[in-house]
């Protein structure tokens, strides 16, 4: 379970060793996945005086937890990528900010101490309600991409049973976070605008990287009020596969079980689960729906059980954005939502991404040319374009 009662525990901590790769039978030489090896001699020491149950929530308190580890680090084998040996931060824990996995992994917000002291985000996952690849998958990710619009990992570390994620801290939190707490009925026009033109370019270096994401989505994007955007929820992606003889990257037909969770942003050539199966433009789908999310404050089919939805999405149905142009008069639909007008590109570029056949819709390289996307002159903070949302904090030893 994600949380055990732990009072001045000494635990002997993991190692985590760097090793070559191979992925769907294609070797990647140089590229390191994060893996366990034999313990160490040395004990990791600290108190957090927590009892946690698999489904509780645990609230931020203020009396503030504090864990002090040390005596881990990286070790490199022979054949991998040599990394210089680092310990784990020394942090305070500052309370509980979100969950993820399906609600099996908690989130905390954790205060790195010494120089550069700076917030952190630390995701923990027990590897006992946590399938074990899905989470070397994560890291593994996490550690070999580079680009400033994805998430990136300062560190990881491991329990028998637990697997602790360190990674910068985005005040905003997620996009879905700003949606259900300041704007229920969607977000401006111009804070879309920005936030889709960083997710754009995002994918467009995953799909250079021949790496499909499949699950984009609010929740999966994060935002500090700076005016970054950082793409998440990398334990979907997976690598196209290339036929060793024509050497052309064939169409993906896995459906993993850790998918389940999206099917509202799934494109109909995921879930249709043909011979014809999906590639790189199944995301620009899942872009198209996460457009409606922001605009609408919802996502499409949100409202259907899970048949009728496979049944639209199958036949063509195409979503759309929530205004005084898509909505008759005598609809219920929230006033907020009847009074507004989008513009026509975001109209356009919407339906664009929505084509239910994959070979109508545009590239994530086209989409970067769309004007809507290019009427983005340069990064504002979002403290100017969501003037609602509140950045989360520490104050007073409490999160706020």
């Amino acid at each position: 379970m994600p949380y055990v009662h732990l009072c001045f525990h000494s635990a002997t901590w993991t190692v985590l060793r760097i090793v070559d790769f191979v992925l769907y039978c294609a070797y990647h030489p140089g590229r390191p996945i994060v893996c366990p090896a034999e313990e160490t001699k040395k004990v990791v020491q600290g108190f957090v005086g927590i009892e946690k149950r698999p489904k509780d929530r645990m609230k931020s308190s203020s009396a503030v937890q504090r864990i002090r580890l040390m005596g881990y680090h990286f070790s490199s084998l022979q054949g991998a990528r040599s990394r210089a040996a680092m310990e784990i931060p020394t942090f305070t824990i500052c309370g509980h900010i979100g969950q993820a996995y399906s609600g099996l992994a908690d989130i905390l917000l954790v205060k790195r101490e010494g120089k550069g002291s700076r917030l952190n985000a630390l995701k923990i996952l027990s590897t006992e309600f946590i399938d074990y690849e899905q989470i070397k998958k994560e890291v593994w990710f996490l550690r070999w991409l580079s680009h400033p619009n994805i998430i990136s990992l300062e560190c990881a570390f491991s329990t028998d049973s637990d697997v602790y994620i360190l990674s910068p801290f985005y005040d905003l939190c997620s996009v879905l976070r700003v949606i259900q707490a300041h704007y229920k009925h969607g977000l401006p026009e111009k804070a879309i605008v920005q936030i889709v033109k960083n997710v754009l370019l995002a994918v467009q270096y995953l799909h250079e990287q021949k790496i499909v994401h499949r699950s984009i989505r609010c929740s999966h994007i994060l935002l500090s009020s700076n005016g970054a955007v950082k793409l998440a929820g990398l334990r979907h992606c997976t690598f196209l596969r290339r036929n060793e003889i024509t050497e052309a990257h064939e169409p993906l037909h896995e459906f993993g079980p850790e998918l389940a969770e999206g099917l509202l942003w799934l494109a109909p050539e995921i879930l249709k689960q043909d011979l014809y199966g999906y590639g790189l433009l199944s995301d620009v789908y899942s872009i198209g729906i996460t457009l409606c999310e922001m605009a609408n404050g919802f996502p499409p089919f949100s409202d259907m059980e899970r048949l009728q939805m496979l049944y639209e999405k199958s036949k063509g149905t195409t979503p759309r954005l929530l205004d005084s142009t898509t909505l008759p008069d005598d609809d219920d639909t929230a006033p907020e939502q009847k009074r507004r007008s989008f513009s026509d590109s975001f109209h356009n570029i919407t339906d664009i991404c929505l084509k239910p056949s994959p070979e109508n819709r545009w590239s994530v390289a086209k989409l970067l040319t769309h004007s809507f996307v290019r009427s983005v002159k340069k990064t504002r903070s979002f403290n100017d374009l969501l003037p609602n949302a509140r950045p989360t904090g520490v104050r007073n030893g409490e999160t706020v």
